[in-house]
């Protein structure tokens, strides 16, 4: 990952729990220094890395009809060269 003087943290969230997702993004946009957007689900999450630079996923690993981890090989694929961090309950 290459670090950005000055811009913010783009940040991906992706989990299937509306609720969690609204007030982790919520909480993290209060951050100036973060940019932040989200999404339930492996293949809108591939369409945001494919259109946007992402610095950091934020990844459920249970998805509730999928699996998180699914996200990562296609995503390495489409150029994703950021950090991610693995979130289960």
């Amino acid at each position: 990952m290459t670090v950005r003087s000055g811009a913010p943290v783009r940040i991906l969230l992706i989990d299937d729990h509306a609720l969690f997702r609204e007030s982790v993004a919520r909480a993290l946009s209060a951050e100036r220094s973060f940019e932040v957007s989200h999404c339930a689900s492996v293949a809108e999450a591939l369409r945001i890395v494919e259109t946007s630079s992402v610095d950091v996923v934020l990844l459920d690993y249970d998805l509730g009809f999928e699996r998180g981890d699914r996200f990562l090989a296609p995503a390495k694929r489409l150029g994703f060269a950021g950090r991610t961090l693995v979130l289960t309950a």
